[in-house]
Parts: C-alpha cells; sequence; structure tokens
C-alpha cells in the first residue's frame, strides 16, 4: 500500500525540525496531539531553566507567500483553545520541505496582538489565515528561547489579567521604570483625549449637540494648563466655539474671550493653524459688535434727531471711530485669511472664508436698514463671488461640513435678495447631508425653511422699515440698553470704583424716578448742571439734581434717592398734605415733560435762589 503524500511531508517536517534544534531543548512527543506536536523544555548544563513551550508543527511543499510573509491556514477552533487552555506559549513552526526552510511564531500573541485588530470578526470564521513575517527564520535557538521565556510571562498576564497597556513592560522587566511608565500614560491619555474630539465631531455631525458639546468640554478640563496635551486643548477651544453664534451678544462675548484665549496659547507654542484660526474668530466677534453698534447708534440718531438732537453730536463722535475701527478690523482679517493661504493652512482658510461670507451678509442687513438694494449691488456681487469660490474651494478639499455651511449661508443670500431660489438650495443642503449622514445639517436647513416661510418679504431699503417711534415712547428696556450702548462706546466700566463710573450708574439709576415720585403728587424734580459724564452720554440725571416740596424744603445733590431720604425724615413723616399718586400711574418721559411745563413756582424760585 502506498504511504500518503500528507504522511511523507509530515514525516520530512518532523526530520528537519528535530535536527534544527539544539540538544539542550528536551523534545517530548505529545499523544493525544491535539493542536500540540511537542513539548519542549529548556536546559544549560543539565540544569532545567524553566523555560517550557509546546509546538504545533506544520510541513509544507508549495505555501503562498508575499515579499515579507509566508501564509498558513490555521483551524479556528483550535487557537480558541490555545487562548482558553494552554497556559504555555505556544509555537507554530512551518517546515518547508523542498527549500528545507523552518520559520516560526508566538501564536497566542499573534492573535492578540495582530489578528484581533486586522480580523476582528476571525473567532466566527472555520479557517482564519496566519502571516508569519519572513524574518522569523529558525536560525537562533536563542531567540525562541527568550520568546519562550517571556511568552511564559505573556500567557499567564493573558489568562488572569492585567491592564493591557502593562503587558509589555511586565514582560520587558521596566513595570518598575517610572519614567517609561509616566511616558506610557501621557501616550494613553493623548489617545483619549483625540478619541474624545473624535467623537464629539461625530456627534455634532449626527445632530446630537448636548453630547457633542459635553465631549468638547471634558477634554477641555481634563486638557487645561496641562503642556502635554496642548493640542487637544486647543481643539477643544475650536470644538466649544462651534457652538457659539456671533448674532447673539452673550455668545459673542464668550467668542472673543475664548478666541483670545485660544489665540495666546496657540503663539506660545507657534501652532500656525491655530493663531490664523483664533485670530480669525476673535477679529469676526469684534467685527460683529462694531457693525452692531454702528446700527444702534444710527436708529438711536434718528429717534434722537425727532427730539431736538441733544445727542446728535456725542454720538456722531462715536460713529466715526466705529466706522474707522471697522475698516480696521476687516484689514486685519482679510490679511489674517490670506495668512492661512500663504501658510498653506487650508483648511483654516476655508473656514475662515466662510466666516468672511457670513460677516458680510452681517453687513448688508446692517446697510440696508441706510441705503437701497440697487445702490449695496457691489457688495452682494462680491458676496456672490465669495460663495462660488468658498464652494468650490470646499469642493476640492472634499470638506462636506464646509459644503453645506456655505450652501446654508447661499440660501440666505438669496432670501435677503427675495429670490426663491433660496428653497431650491436648501432641499440641496439636505440632500448632501443626507448622503453622508449629517443630521445637524439636515435640521439645520428644515429650520431655516420654517424660518423663511413665516417671515415677511425681506426689506429693500430704508422705506421698508417703520419710522422709529418718539424716543419717550420707547420700552423702558430698549432705552436703558441704548444707554448702556453709550456707556461702553465712552469706554466706562460700570464695574470699576472710580468717580466717573459710579456718577453714571447713579444717573442711570435716577433717569427713572417713578419710585420716588410715586409717594407723593407735590415732589418735584429737575436735572442741576450736566457735569463731563452728563455731556459725553447725552444723560442729564448723571449730575446734580433738585428735589422740592413745597410744603417741605429743596434739595440739591448727586443721588436722588440721598435727596429723598432726608426730605422724607424732616417733612414726609408727619405732613398732613401728603398724597400718594394713584395705584396704576407710571412715569414716563411723555408725563415728565407735561410736568416740567407744570413747574410750581416756588419750585422754579429755589432754583433760581440757589443758582444765584
Amino acid at each position: 500500500m502506498k504511504r500518503p503524500k500528507s504522511h511523507q511531508i509530515d514525516t520530512e517536517a518532523q526530520r528537519i525540525f528535530n535536527s534544527s534544534c539544539p540538544t539542550n531543548w528536551v523534545i517530548r512527543n505529545q499523544h493525544p496531539d491535539y493542536g500540540i506536536d511537542y513539548d519542549i523544555e529548556v536546559f544549560q548544563d543539565e540544569k532545567p531553566l524553566g523555560i517550557w513551550f509546546k509546538v504545533q508543527l506544520k510541513g509544507k511543499e508549495t505555501i503562498r507567500e508575499t515579499e515579507d510573509f509566508i501564509k498558513i491556514p490555521f483551524e479556528t477552533n483550535k487557537i480558541q483553545y490555545y487562548l482558553s487552555s494552554v497556559p504555555l506559549p505556544v509555537f507554530l513552526f512551518v517546515v518547508l520541505t523542498k527549500k528545507k526552510e523552518v520559520y516560526w511564531l508566538f501564536i497566542q500573541k499573534y492573535v492578540n496582538e495582530i489578528l484581533k485588530n486586522e480580523n476582528p470578526e476571525w473567532i466566527e470564521q472555520k479557517y482564519v489565515t496566519i502571516n508569519i513575517p519572513k524574518e522569523n527564520v529558525f536560525s537562533d535557538y536563542c531567540e525562541i528561547e527568550t520568546e519562550a521565556k517571556k511568552g511564559m510571562k505573556y500567557l499567564y498576564i493573558l489568562l488572569y489579567g492585567v491592564p493591557h497597556w502593562s503587558i509589555p513592560m511586565i514582560i520587558d522587566g521596566t513595570i518598575e521604570n517610572i519614567e517609561k511608565l509616566e511616558e506610557k500614560k501621557k501616550t494613553q491619555l493623548k489617545e483619549l483625549n483625540e478619541m474624545q474630539l473624535h467623537l464629539a465631531n461625530k456627534y455634532f455631525e449626527k445632530g446630537t449637540l448636548e453630547r457633542s458639546q459635553q465631549g468638547f468640554k471634558e477634554v477641555f478640563d481634563s486638557t487645561k494648563d496641562q503642556e502635554d496635551y496642548i493640542l487637544e486643548h486647543l481643539s477643544s477651544i475650536a470644538g466649544i466655539l462651534s457652538f457659539y453664534s456671533v448674532f447673539n451678544d452673550k455668545e459673542n462675548r464668550k467668542i472673543f474671550e475664548l478666541s483670545e484665549y485660544g489665540l495666546k496659547l496657540a503663539q506660545e507654542i507657534q501652532n500656525i493653524k491655530f493663531i490664523h484660526y483664533f485670530y480669525g474668530l476673535f477679529v469676526e466677534a469684534s467685527l460683529y459688535k462694531i457693525s452692531k453698534r454702528i446700527w444702534g447708534v444710527n436708529i438711536f440718531m434718528k429717534i434722537n434727531a425727532t427730539q431736538g438732537g441733544d445727542l446728535l453730536y456725542p454720538l456722531s463722535i462715536y460713529q466715526t471711530e466705529d466706522y474707522k475701527n471697522l475698516l480696521e478690523f476687516s484689514k486685519e482679517y482679510v490679511l489674517n485669511l490670506y495668512g492661512s493661504f500663504k501658510n498653506r493652512q487650508y483648511w483654516v482658510s476655508l473656514y475662515l472664508l466662510i466666516r468672511l461670507i457670513r460677516i458680510n451678509l452681517i453687513h448688508y442687513t446692517f446697510l440696508i436698514t441706510e441705503k437701497n438694494k440697487d445702490e449695496l449691488i457691489p457688495l452682494l456681487e462680491y458676496i456672490s463671488v465669495l460663495i462660488e469660490n468658498s464652494l468650490q474651494f470646499a469642493n476640492e478639499l472634499d470638506d462636506i461640513n464646509g459644503q453645506c455651511e456655505i450652501l446654508i449661508l447661499k440660501a440666505r443670500f438669496f432670501y435677503f435678495q427675495n429670490q426663491e431660489i433660496y428653497r431650491g438650495i436648501i432641499e440641496s443642503v439636505k440632500d448632501l447631508a443626507s448622503k453622508h449622514g449629517f443630521i445637524y445639517y439636515i435640521t439645520l436647513a428644515d429650520n431655516l425653511f420654517n424660518e423663511f416661510s413665516q417671515m415677511p418679504s425681506f426689506p429693500e431699503g430704508p422705506d421698508d422699515f417703520p419710522e422709529p417711534p418718539p424716543f419717550e415712547e420707547l420700552p423702558e428696556e430698549e432705552i436703558e440698553q441704548i444707554y448702556k450702548m453709550l456707556i461702553e462706546m465712552a469706554g466706562i466700566d460700570l464695574e470699576s470704583e472710580d468717580e466717573i463710573a459710579r456718577i453714571v450708574k447713579i444717573g442711570l439709576k435716577d433717569r427713572n424716578p417713578g419710585q420716588i415720585l410715586r409717594n407723593c403728587t407735590h415732589i418735584e424734580i429737575a436735572p442741576g448742571s450736566y457735569g463731563i459724564p452728563g455731556e459725553i452720554l447725552g444723560l442729564p440725571t448723571a449730575g446734580p439734581k433738585f428735589l422740592f416740596c413745597k410744603y417741605g424744603d429743596g434739595f440739591f445733590g448727586l443721588s436722588l434717592d440721598t435727596l429723598y431720604n432726608e426730605l422724607e425724615r424732616r417733612y414726609c413723616r408727619t405732613c398732613k398734605y401728603k398724597d400718594p399718586m394713584p395705584e396704576d400711574w407710571k412715569w414716563s418721559l411723555t408725563w415728565q415733560k407735561e410736568r416740567h411745563k407744570m413747574q410750581s413756582e416756588e419750585f422754579k424760585l429755589f432754583i433760581k435762589n440757589f443758582n444765584f
């Protein structure tokens, strides 16, 4: 009977393997041989070294191979057996009988560190392909002994468990090396932060904004003041900033503060990408703040002009300075954008371009209150060129987020011109976002469509805006906001303790004296000399004032509260003429003007004598 070819190859493989083994290896055949052919114990000078390993031997005449690897099909159930039930290293030895070459592989380590990563579904297959590096030629038996010695520790750890990152340290005997352990810790934390940032970006794309924002915030908190993770910290700042809008005053202040903070850090490490990015956001926040202030001053000047124009001069001074700053910041923004292109920071360049489109759209919405649409055609043409060039740039960079952002702005651009084409553009945003699974932009597009559908036609010039009401008819909150804007423009910090800030704060409080006047119909008040703060702000109450009652006395001072407290202490408590205002009475500028016309002769005389 003819002996099977496979038996002949196995016998030849055993002969070649045994002849290649050193004499200090004691080789014992294993029976039965389920996945294990030999047990090997290593000796030196007839003394055991405590090194054991097992061998699975495979003989092949021909084999699949690449330039760097030989490829062996292997039974998955045997691998599972090695991992779960064999506490010693199993070495796969492959003998190429025709070439008389022997290759080896520590199989449990290979599966744990390579196969699981390259083929996560390996356990569901009947066979897997094992790639043995051609450099693993069985020529140095000391190399096998060293690997087997380490392998015994490796298998103990693998079976009984320690953190996976510490395995190489334990095997190499370096677990007590603090410097290496610290370095490994830094690497692990760096990878964790990078993973958290990646997850935050993915949650953003999927529209899970709360989890996205939380992810960026966690990285921000964990990396703050940590020099080893400054790049991750800068990335977290950029992520957090994406949740803030320049259109919201509080959020715009956050953009201003965070971008300034990020810029300082980026400059410390000379990171060009983040320097350009954060400086761009810093300038954008400043531009919006100035643009809104110019718009507010324009509206206020119109209102004030109807009242005799007391504030026109100081307002015109602030407006001139604001226009100067607007031009300066615009120039800075464009130079920074150009610098990002020059330094090949193309991702930053794209997002600065997107923000430049937004800045110019904001300018258009402010300017349309002063000029007709036809007068703004050069600006519209400029915005159109910006949009098309930026969209082409985003396509070349294959940046889907950027494409969606630009298309959203393009829809706004056409809506501002009352062109129905914006509807089709919004649909194209949804199609693009759906194709790539970007739920955030689908939701954003739907919200934008609903917003535009519920709004009337966009104004095409000053005539489309209603005439501003007289100053005294403005809601009290709006008047207070106007004065706060003027105070900010004048560079007065209400949080400070200096004298000017104190006078202005009193002036703001006394601007509405309703709480004092409602105590009695006989109380009269009038401003004294303005003083410098009052002149600058057009705020008559930011200076000395008169308070008078014909049944009591007259007082002069800075604070109405102080003056009334003195009147009340001396006269009001026992005054038989005390006559409170009706419960439904409410102070207003209109009421104050009418009351001034009916000023009592006694009060006029008091003011005249005081001034004299």
